[in-house]
């Protein structure tokens, strides 16, 4: 996606071929719908739900073809980029000799980091799983406080993992989508919050997104954060501070953010939340109950 995105802004004409039925699958769907819309809105075609089958050539053209259900696309073009995913480089390691176990996607790691031989660990995208930058550096603490005290080894916690597209406008995460929360918590409301709405998005006339709010349980906890806009990145690293820690609704609007920035949208996204919420219609109850008796 942003590849694509860089490749259009730079003149060239982007197609999108993938096989998932929508872009960005692991989003929340309301976030990859926003993307194609404004992909699609640049100039980007994207086509889903196809299989590569081929590529070959045509004269100076370079050909992909691919199946849709049961119909064959082909697509010319000058270049093709590949994004297969990764695989552990490892060939010439030697890794056998040393009692490491790993197959074709990944060298094997326990929840402390440790390979199949104890005093050898490994991180990064080499061992699968979340691969980025960020969690291979989180990994890397782990492993050199496992490594340096093993009689205090602790153990890796992906309980909340944030990430980031950097399209434009970005596509931010952490936590559940609300289709996983409800399948771990009995009671799960959604709050959704204009990006357009943030005083400092106005003002840079990036407008397009929104915040969204996944909060769980009688206590509102906030078990996931889906964000598309302008540096909407940025804004996960409060969202993870929160959820790591357990904080409320309320710990967040009594912090003081800085005005005007798109943190502010945060806080408002939060009163929001809080409007809404079981805690302010009781607060209101005992209000107009007040007013009842003094009239």
């Amino acid at each position: 996606m942003e590849l694509g995105q860089a490749f259009e802004r730079l003149r060239a004409k982007v197609t999108i071929i993938q096989g998932p039925d929508r872009i960005l699958p692991k989003e929340d769907p309301e976030v990859s719908a926003t993307i194609a819309s404004m992909l699609q809105s640049e100039g980007i075609n994207i086509v889903t739900g196809a299989r590569f089958i081929k590529a070959s050539c045509h004269g100076d053209k370079k050909v992909v073809t691919t199946e849709q259900g049961n119909q064959l696309l082909s697509f010319e073009a000058d270049e093709i980029i590949l994004a297969p995913g990764r695989k552990p480089n490892v060939e010439g390691l030697n890794l056998e000799a040393a009692g490491v176990e790993y197959d074709s996607k990944h060298v094997k790691v326990d929840k402390y980091l440790q390979t199949s031989t104890s005093n050898i660990l490994a991180i990064g995208d080499v061992i699968g799983g979340y691969q980025f930058t960020h969690v291979a550096a989180y990994q890397a603490s782990v492993a050199v406080r496992n490594a340096l005290v093993p009689l205090g080894k602790k153990k890796v916690d992906y309980r909340v993992v944030p990430w980031c597209t950097f399209t434009d406008p970005e596509a931010a995460r952490v936590g559940m989508i609300p289709e996983e929360a409800k399948k771990h918590f009995k009671q799960v409301r959604i709050v959704k919050f204009p990006w357009a709405e943030i005083d400092r998005a106005q003002t840079d006339s990036e407008t397009t997104g929104f915040i969204k709010l996944v909060l769980a349980g009688k206590k509102d906890e906030i078990v996931g954060a889906h964000m598309v806009g302008a540096q909407a990145g940025e804004l996960l690293g409060e969202m993870a501070l929160v959820m790591q820690h357990h904080l409320s609704l309320n710990d967040i609007l009594s912090t003081i953010h800085t005005y005007p920035t798109m943190n502010t949208g945060l806080q408002q996204a939060t009163f929001e939340a809080y409007l809404e919420g079981a805690v302010a219609a009781s607060n209101r109850k005992i209000v107009h109950a007040v007013l009842h008796l003094r009239r």
